[in-house]
């Protein structure tokens, strides 16, 4: 750079942390008064954070055409907004969601819930895995496994024999 004369710099942010972080750039010049140029750097990381709390969701045992439901708790334990995508509700699978197809918006140290219901008409074991897109570099997107059971109940009778007496021919 020409005596007098000043160039400016572009200097790159690219965290791979959430949180401070510091630096210093030390620049080398030909001058015998400065031969060294320093700068302090400082940025801060900022990302969203999932925290699911159940990842394998067991909805029991469930009598045909009874609804189960359990609700799963979604925590953003980052430091800036989560965003995530809830798939909608497959007719499929007798799974679903209180929030099918929605985008929900988490905001830092916040959490929302989400309601998964098991209802079917079938007899049987039921496993579905239910995928979370995120805006999260760390983790883009949370699996939560899903099962239930399916079962038509017993009828139970009592008395299992009846006595029925005495009874005349004819």
């Amino acid at each position: 750079v020409p005596g007098g004369a000043e160039r400016n710099i572009t200097i790159e942010f690219a965290p791979t942390q959430r949180g401070s972080v510091d630096a210093t750039l030390n620049l080398d010049t030909n001058t015998a008064q400065n031969p060294e140029v320093s700068a302090v750097l400082s940025g801060t990381g900022v990302a969203p954070r999932v925290t699911i709390s159940d990842q394998a969701v067991s909805l029991g045992e469930v009598g045909l055409n009874t609804t189960a439901t359990k609700v799963v708790s979604i925590q953003n334990d980052g430091n800036a907004e989560l965003r995530l995508n809830v798939p909608q509700n497959d007719s499929a699978t007798p799974f679903s969601t209180n929030r099918s197809d929605e985008n929900v918006t988490i905001a830092p140290s916040a959490s929302e819930g989400l309601k998964i219901s098991f209802n079917t008409s079938t007899r049987g074991v039921f496993q579905k895995q239910l995928t979370l897109t995120t805006n999260s570099g760390f983790t883009p997107s949370v699996n939560v496994g899903l099962s239930g059971i399916g079962s038509q109940g017993a009828l139970l009778v009592e008395p299992q024999v009846a006595e029925v007496g005495e009874l005349a021919l004819g």
